[in-house]
């Protein structure tokens, strides 16, 4: 056993004298590419080219981008402070595809989709001009700007006056090689349906059945025929406009015109046509009197909130024949006063004049004499 352990030990004497094996070491290296959206530079490398990492990208293209979410308003009240708006800008484009953020901008709208100012005058830190649209070179080194929220110098608090009376949104856009997409327009509060709005009359016998016409965007087309005004009990030239409310007892608001002269009925002169018409809201109103039977356009104007008013519009359309008005041969004039009273003369006061053509056409319109 001892001589073993003296060979051994010899061994291991000899080996050592020879000097230690010498063995291949590798490197670990540490690089970052220089990435830019033409091309891309490779940083200079030593050692082994295995272990370099090169890192590239395709240039970035238009794309439509994904909606924002609009997140929360923070009121800074009364308090020395600002309002912050907050969001999140979207990553992707609407097919799921990344989005180059250098490329994405934002503008911020209030109420009915009225594109905000950021005055200079209040956010000196960051601009010297007035502007709507935020860019990424402004939020990503900005005071007042931010890829998340932005600052306000408004409050909604009482007695400041309002930055917004109902709501704040976010639309983002994506701008490459000059070709600019964007997203919708997103709002924080959840924003109410618009109540649909009907007009019903003696043209289809006040049915709010299927017969009724909806007042789109484009206004309804209703055709009348002539009324017989000794018959009181005629309203073919009449018609009142209406929109569900739950509230109520057949489940119908309806909205007329003003009385005048006690009539029952609010005339539609000829000097009316193409013109805003205000329509009652604190009472059902008169019917709307059409001049003369034909086919008539009704439009909503300015606002559908019953709470501010409506407005519409009665016009005709566009006439095909050969012969106007002016070219037409007048059968006879009648004159009505605001009693009912007809002559073939006008009476003092107001006048309601009447006139028959002889192809079977009337026009109408309000004089005083």
């Amino acid at each position: 056993m001892k001589k073993f352990s003296l060979l051994f030990l010899s061994m291991v004497i000899a080996v050592a004298a020879q000097g230690a094996p010498q063995f291949k070491t590798s490197h670990t290296i540490k690089s970052k590419a220089v990435i830019t959206n033409k091309m891309v530079t490779k940083p200079e490398v030593k050692g082994d080219m295995r272990n370099a990492l090169v890192v590239s990208k395709a240039p970035a293209v238009p794309a439509v981008p994904a909606d924002p979410t609009a997140d929360e308003w923070y009121d800074c009240g009364d308090e020395s402070g600002f309002s912050r708006f907050y969001f999140t800008l979207p990553t992707t484009d609407v097919d799921g595809n990344m989005l180059e953020p250098e490329f994405l901008s934002y503008s911020i709208f209030i109420d009915d989709d009225q594109l905000f100012t950021f005055p200079a005058e209040d956010y000196t830190f960051d601009l010297y001009d007035d502007i709507t649209e935020v860019t990424y070179d402004l939020y990503n080194d900005a005071v007042d700007f931010n890829n998340y929220f932005v600052y306000f110098y408004r409050t909604n608090a009482e007695g400041f006056e309002p930055l917004f009376k109902e709501n704040i949104g976010i639309q983002v856009y994506y701008t490459v090689d000059g070709v600019k997409n964007a997203s919708n327009i997103v709002y924080l509060y959840e924003k109410p349906e618009e109540a649909p709005y009907y007009v019903v009359g003696g043209f289809n016998g006040w049915a709010k059945d299927e017969s009724k016409v909806e007042i789109t965007d484009e206004g309804a087309n209703i055709t009348v025929q002539a009324q017989d005004f000794n018959d009181s009990e005629d309203s073919s030239q009449e018609f009142k406009i209406i929109t569900p409310d739950a509230d109520a007892e057949d489940g119908w608001r309806y909205f007329g015109g003003e009385d005048e002269y006690d009539n029952h009925f609010m005339l539609i002169y000829d000097d009316m046509i193409d013109n805003a018409i205000e329509i009652t809201l604190d009472t059902p109103g008169a019917n709307f009197r059409l001049p003369a039977a034909g086919t008539y356009n009704i439009k909503l104007v300015e606002s559908r909130d019953v709470v501010e008013g409506l407005k519409m519009v009665v016009s005709k359309p566009i006439s095909t024949a050969v012969n106007d008005i002016s070219a037409k041969a007048v059968a006879g004039i009648k004159y009505v006063n605001i009693a009912g009273m007809e002559s073939s003369k006008p009476f003092d006061g107001v006048n309601i004049v009447v006139t028959t053509y002889t192809d079977g056409t009337k026009a109408v319109k309000k004089v005083l004499k």
